[in-house]
């Protein structure tokens, strides 16, 4: 399986790691396995920062929904649009084709 390398800053990572606890959290209420997100969390920690297309998409969706927390609480969430829209286009290269996030896009008006 293919895996995609990232080069994070030190605040993206823990962007990162926030958008994944959280994510985490949901899923641990509902009673739902959060393997997946625990291994990603330790790969982080561990700065080997290597995904999977799968874990990726987590990534995605993770700070997708951390992106919408921030905004309807009012906080800024510019940093989240940018790591958002790094992350999508490492994957987008790695693939060597287009990858289209079903429900994802940030225009001018929407940017926090």
């Amino acid at each position: 399986m293919n895996s995609i390398k990232y080069d994070f800053t030190s605040k993206e990572v823990s962007l990162i790691i926030n958008s994944l606890n959280s994510l985490r959290n949901y899923m641990s209420m509902q009673e739902r396995a959060t393997n997946v997100i625990d291994e990603m969390i330790l790969k982080i920690s561990n700065n080997k920062i290597e995904f999977d297309i799968y874990e990726s998409k987590i990534l995605i969706n993770s700070l997708n929904n951390f992106r919408y927390k921030l905004k309807s609480t009012n906080e800024s969430c510019s940093e989240v649009n940018d790591l958002l829209l790094k992350i999508i286009n490492y994957t987008s290269k790695d693939n060597n084709k287009s990858t289209t996030i079903k429900g994802f896009s940030i225009s001018n008006e929407s940017r926090c």
